[in-house]
């Protein structure tokens, strides 16, 4: 079998065959009286696991590695999921473009009314939404507390503390708000926000002083 035949049998170029052999990735086969390269299927079984393997994101330094093919596969879960989650985002994206459901959003004015307060909230759950932080379980866990007048009175009350700069205030209905039990439905991101990118930093810094000590 010629270099060409196996190369057209791994959907890849004669040069990537090349480039196996001169790396040590897959041995050369033995060659013809002519000097060409003679693959036997023993030769094209090597070229074409190496081609599994690499295409999974394996370096060809660890080819010949003994858990090689246990590192593919936990690469392409790896792969797997972070496309799930591209493809959930963009799914949720295309219902509500600017970030949270559209339920939702209509629910919060409808609830708390149309104030700077309630503005502010719906930018800040549109960024968690866009950056990938919120999950489906953030957002029943808010239509759930949007659907609670207990919370709902917690919420208005906070926002007047918020406007007042009353730290203590803030710090005991934080936990009895809209944002009741959301921690727990969030996954981890890295956006780099600071109090000072809030409407009121000076309030934002010492509500997230008494939560760090």
């Amino acid at each position: 079998m010629r270099i060409s035949d196996v190369a057209r049998t791994a959907g890849c170029s004669v040069r990537a065959i090349r480039h196996l052999h001169e790396t040590g990735a897959v041995p050369e086969p033995a060659r013809t009286p002519g000097n060409y390269r003679d693959y036997t299927v023993r030769d094209l079984a090597a070229v074409l696991r190496a081609r599994a393997l690499i295409d999974a994101g394996v370096p060809l330094s660890h080819i010949h590695s003994p858990n090689a093919i246990e590192h593919s596969l936990e690469l392409l879960d790896k792969q797997i999921a972070h496309l799930s989650r591209q493809r959930d985002r963009l799914s949720a994206l295309k219902e509500a473009p600017l970030g949270m459901p559209n339920d939702v959003r209509t629910r919060l004015v409808d609830v708390l009314g149309d104030t700077e307060f309630v503005r502010g909230e719906t930018e800040s759950f549109d960024l968690m939404a866009l950056t990938g932080v919120a999950t489906p379980a953030t957002w029943d866990q808010l239509r759930a507390n949007l659907a609670d007048p207990a919370c709902v009175e917690a919420t208005e009350e906070f926002a007047l503390a918020w406007e007042a700069g009353d730290v203590d205030k803030l710090a005991e209905l934080l936990p009895r708000g809209i944002m009741r039990d959301l921690t727990g439905t969030l996954v981890p991101g890295d956006v780099p926000l600071t109090a000072g990118d809030t409407e009121y930093p000076e309030v934002a810094e010492k509500l997230a002083g008494e939560f760090r000590d």
